[in-house]
Parts: structure tokens; C-alpha cells; sequence
């Protein structure tokens, strides 16, 4: 991002940890306080002047991204672009376990079985934010298809593009 000073990233996942010291967490007040946090960060970059602003936030399903499309209309966002990430689950599971350790069980049975309950749990959102894929009806303007293996240059998804359309970066 260095390359564009003028772009914003808002990530609902580094609030989380700001708040909460950790991103995963159970679903619940956690999470409500943490999207109460994000909006409010959105919210005063863009009275602040911000004209480009990426939020990263995790959304797997239609009625989510509806919302949030909608919530930044009102905070006076004219064109909503989504970058639609198209990763292999191999790929993303190993990303997204890394170096996963356990912090509540320290006995390698308990480790083990936390690590496959997780591994588990991102199979079903996997599943679930492709069962339901980014469309233009859901408040976007423009939709973006990434392959992140394939390092499209992030020039592309920052130039005017025509409304109501959908690009394959490829």
C-alpha cells in the first residue's frame, strides 16, 4: 500500500485485535463491538477527506454485503467496488491455520483438537462465502475477481472504471 499513500485500509480484523488482542473470536458482543468500532474508523476517515478507502472485512453472505454496501452509501461513498477473492481452498486453508497454536490447552491432545476444530469451522465459511459469490446486486458498482496466486498489479483496481460492471483480474 505504500505505493498509494492516498488509498485507506480499514481492516475489522487488526480492530479486533486493537480491542481485543485477538481476531478470532467467538461470535457474539465481541464482534458487535468490533463492527461498531469499524464504522466509526470509516466514518472519520471519510470526513476526514479520504476518497479511497478499502474496507477488509469478512462477509459470507449476501444479506452482509447488501448492508455494508448500503452503510457506506449513507456515510457518503458514491461507488462501492468488491474485490472478490478467488483462492484455492488448499491455498487458503494453509494460509489462514499458518502457525495456528492453541493458547488454551497446552497438552498436545487439546492442541490437536482445537486445530482441527478450526480447520473445520474455516472449511464451512470457505464453503459458505462461495456458495453465495459477490454479485453487482448486492450494492456494488464494480465487482473485481482476484487470484491472489496470480499478483495482479494493484494499479488496475484503482483506476475509474465504468459503473455496474465486473472485471476478471487475472
Amino acid at each position: 500500500m505504500k505505493e498509494y499513500p492516498s488509498v485507506v485500509l480499514v481492516s475489522r480484523d487488526k480492530i479486533l485485535i486493537e480491542l481485543f488482542g485477538d481476531a478470532y473470536l467467538e461470535y457474539g458482543e465481541g464482534h458487535i463491538i468490533g463492527r461498531q468500532r469499524m464504522w466509526e474508523v470509516i466514518a472519520e476517515h471519510l470526513h476526514g477527506g479520504c476518497t479511497k478507502l478499502i474496507l477488509d472485512c469478512w462477509n459470507d453472505n449476501p444479506i452482509q454485503r447488501r448492508d455494508m454496501a448500503d452503510y457506506l452509501r449513507k456515510l457518503g461513498v458514491e461507488v462501492v467496488e468488491a474485490w472478490y477473492f478467488i483462492t484455492p481452498l488448499d491455498v487458503c486453508r494453509q494460509w489462514f491455520l499458518g502457525d495456528f497454536v492453541p493458547r488454551k490447552m497446552g497438552n498436545i491432545e487439546g492442541q490437536k483438537i482445537m486445530r482441527k476444530m478450526k480447520e473445520l469451522s474455516y472449511n464451512r465459511c470457505y464453503e459458505n462465502y462461495h456458495a453465495e459469490p459477490v454479485e453487482l446486486e448486492q450494492g456494488f458498482d464494480v465487482i473485481h475477481r482476484i487470484n491472489p496466486l496470480e499478483s495482479p498489479p494493484l494499479g488496475i483496481l484503482f483506476q475509474p472504471l465504468p459503473q455496474r460492471v465486473s472485471v476478471e483480474s487475472k
